[in-house]
């Protein structure tokens, strides 16, 4: 599922099983940046995207075949900011946030 945050749609899709994360301007419809991460894979299950406070969360696989762990990047380039590795998988991930910093 895309989001939006300010005047960018941010989407999360699959390049080969490698994780791409988009930015679109709405405005005009030009892409903005874009951005691989190597080091993950992400299945075929309805992951989610989420944004806070200029954050983008969502589940990957790593050096799993379920997804694992937890990510968060940077909204505004797709940097990636920490990964949260976990005991069980957690399909179709929908993550939200109570609006305190936590998820």
């Amino acid at each position: 599922c895309p989001t939006l945050v300010g005047d960018e749609l941010l989407a999360l899709q699959r390049e080969g099983s490698k994780p791409m994360l988009m930015s679109i301007d709405i405005q005009s419809g030009a892409l903005n940046w874009n951005r691989s991460h190597e080091e993950y894979s992400v299945g075929m299950e309805a992951n989610s995207l989420s944004s806070y406070n200029g954050t983008l969360f969502f589940a990957v696989m790593k050096e799993s075949q379920k997804p694992n762990a937890v990510v968060a990047l940077n909204s505004s380039d797709g940097d990636l900011l920490w990964e949260y590795q976990l005991d069980e998988a957690v399909w179709n991930f929908a993550p939200a946030s109570p609006g305190d910093g936590t998820l």
